[in-house]
């Protein structure tokens, strides 16, 4: 029963519909701590722990069947099993964690809760990072919505930050054993971390020059979007949002991502009055769109967005990280039967690089919808050069559920680690602007069709500890993870011997 309780308040913990309650996510550490204590065998501990992860993953992650199941030919059942298939596979990770719990149960409880941190600061990197990466649900993502409470990020990334909650609650735990010391530790960590947070929020970020932004959320349905009658309706849409703001000065206008259906490199009269929009009224504009090339007899397709100026060459960035089996089927030469199960507008190429498109003297650095919740590749990009980053994304697909907010969430985390505003434009929601410490500065609802115009978008070139050094974070918590092992293997030895 108590399982079932932490399970349901870790639902709460992250992002929902309904309320979101951040510190609940400390259930987490909570059920696994429970699970490892009271269990006799390594067998039961795994057992019980991947039951309980595959439960918490598969409930927060439900809506991962809501595009399997609307937009493709697959079955109602299986698109109803894709969450828990996916849970099954997070539960794993749950399942190495709990056993490393169970088998360092007997330390003192202060290297438990270290040890505990470190390894699911590495469970977290290499959840991100193996076949292709899902870093969706760190624990750090619960706390978007109090930005001040993880502004350290910006230093240790949300992997590492992750651990650190980790470990607090393996110290809230103790509590239950009427231990005192754990406790107050815990509370002390909790008060540092807010007070170092609330002094790094306040501090003023440098930026010498500014820009001037609209970004437009059409609310197109998502069955009419490709539909050949309505690509005219959708242009005239965007251009007749933008244009009842074009009062303002714009810099810079974001159309979410694809949200031209028709191929913006070929001529046809679409392209003509949306290049003759651009120009008429001096502004530059993002926006996403399909894309191809011809190599040989292959057509290769891309998930693009382009840059256009009134002047000067239309630039773009082709989509470097693809969703598996959404943008692309994976072992498709080894697996052919793939290809039928899951139906779709066809595979999409990966782009050449991770670079910001410049001109007018502005680097823009453009991460397509589920790029942005890839540390690494955000990172990168700001390594590279952006001042700004702009996030498009169709978040249409995943209906009125947990997705999008959960999705703006890893936006948050992403502009604080970085220190760089994002302007985020998506098709049905939810588009915003989020300041460089983490603030949502204004947002369009879900299903609702809008702008923002922000007269004041601060270009930044300076780089945080984490961009500078994203890559060695992890190699250290991943060397200390393996030094802590052999201690612990050492110690165990000799007590046995003994």
């Amino acid at each position: 029963m108590l399982i079932f309780l932490l399970t349901i308040g870790t639902w709460f913990g992250f992002a929902n519909p309904i309320i979101q309650i951040p510190p609940l996510v400390i259930c987490i550490p909570l059920i696994f701590s429970h699970i490892a204590k009271e269990s006799n065998a390594l067998k039961t501990t795994f057992k019980q722990s991947w039951i309980a992860g595959t439960i918490i993953y598969s409930s927060c992650l439900y809506w991962v069947a809501y595009p399997v199941c609307n937009y493709t030919n697959m079955p109602f059942w299986m698109g109803l099993s894709c969450p828990i298939l996916l849970g099954l596979y997070l539960g794993l990770y749950s399942s190495v964690f709990c056993i490393l719990l169970w088998y360092i149960r007997d330390l003192n409880w202060f290297i438990r809760g270290i040890i505990s941190g470190l390894t699911w600061s590495s469970l977290e990197y290499i959840r991100g990072t193996l076949f292709t990466g899902f870093p969706w649900l760190n624990i750090t993502q619960a706390f978007a919505p109090w930005p001040k409470f993880i502004q350290l990020i910006q230093f240790s990334g949300s992997f590492l930050f992750s651990g650190i909650i980790i470990c607090i609650g393996i110290w809230i735990y103790e509590i239950r054993n009427k231990k005192v010391v754990p406790g107050t530790c815990a509370i002390l960590s909790i008060i540092f971390i807010y007070i170092i947070g609330v002094n790094l929020y306040k501090i003023p970020y440098k930026s010498q020059k500014h820009i001037s932004s609209l970004i437009v959320q059409g609310n197109i349905d998502q069955y009419e979007k490709w539909d050949k009658k309505f690509k005219k309706m959708t242009l005239n849409k965007y251009i007749n949002i933008t244009s009842s703001h074009l009062k303002n000065k714009l810099t810079l206008v974001i159309w979410p991502e694809t949200a031209m259906p028709f191929l913006i490199q070929n001529i046809s009269p679409l392209q003509s009055k949306l290049l003759n929009f651009v120009k008429k009224n001096n502004i530059m504009l993002l926006t996403g769109a399909p894309a191809y090339e011809i190599k040989g007899q292959k057509i290769q397709w891309y998930n693009r967005a382009y840059l256009i100026s009134p002047k000067g060459p239309i630039k773009y960035y082709d989509k470097v990280h693809l969703v598996p089996f959404g943008e692309y089927v994976p072992m498709e030469n080894i697996f052919p039967f793939l290809k039928k199960i899951v139906q779709g507008p066809g595979d999409f190429s990966a782009g050449r690089g991770i670079y910001p498109m410049k001109t007018r003297g502005i680097a823009i650095g453009t991460l397509i919808c589920y790029e942005i919740i890839f540390p690494n590749l955000v990172a990168n990009m700001v390594e590279n050069g952006a001042q700004v980053l702009v996030n498009i994304s169709n978040d249409a697909w995943f209906g009125d559920s947990s997705g999008p907010y959960q999705h703006l969430n890893q936006v948050i985390l992403r502009a604080i680690e970085v220190k760089r505003y994002i302007l985020r434009s998506t098709n049905t929601g939810i588009s915003a602007i989020i300041s460089p410490r983490g603030e949502l500065k204004n947002i369009i609802p879900l299903n609702k069709e809008g702008a923002i115009y922000c007269n004041k978008v601060d270009l930044i070139s300076s780089k945080t500890f984490f961009v500078r050094f994203y890559n060695i974070i992890e190699y250290v918590v991943f060397l200390m993870n393996i030094l802590s092992f052999i201690i612990i293997w050492s110690i165990k030895t000799r007590w046995q011997k003994n």
